[in-house]
């Protein structure tokens, strides 16, 4: 057992927990938003918007965090949800698709298999996120 405010990246935080939640979340982009802005073999990449991916990812990691530490219902949450909505949710499975067509190494299938979490998980907490802001008001 891990104590309340620390990360643990081997088991899913409590669905209630949305500060840890957003931490890992924010872990996982930031990973895979390094990975696209300087991809090992650049082939695999080379029909992606993989910049464009590494900035998305980078900015739903950050947003996540600030949105979850704010009182609700702030600027930030709003950002996080329309980011999620408008950015993330649409590239994401497009992008996954594609690894999964074209990627000659277990690597960017891994990566397909991490871009598809990321998405529910940003979407599930978005979700959350807006709850919060409803209750609050």
């Amino acid at each position: 057992m891990t104590a309340p405010d620390s990360f643990d990246p081997f088991s899913a935080p409590a669905p209630d927990d949305l500060p840890a939640r957003a931490t890992r979340l924010a872990t996982a982009c930031a990973v895979v938003s390094m990975l696209a802005a300087n991809p090992p073999s650049p082939s695999h990449l080379a029909l992606l918007p993989h910049d464009h991916l590494a900035v998305v990812l980078s900015r739903t990691g950050s947003l996540a965090v600030r949105a979850v530490a704010e009182p609700a219902p702030s600027a930030q949450a709003t950002a996080f949800m329309a980011t999620v909505r408008h950015l993330l949710t649409p590239l994401l499975p497009a992008i996954s698709q594609v690894l999964r067509a074209q990627a000659a190494t277990h690597l960017f299938h891994g990566v397909a298999s991490l871009l598809d979490g990321i998405a529910a998980e940003a979407s599930s907490l978005a979700e959350a996120v807006q709850a919060r802001g409803l209750q609050v008001q």
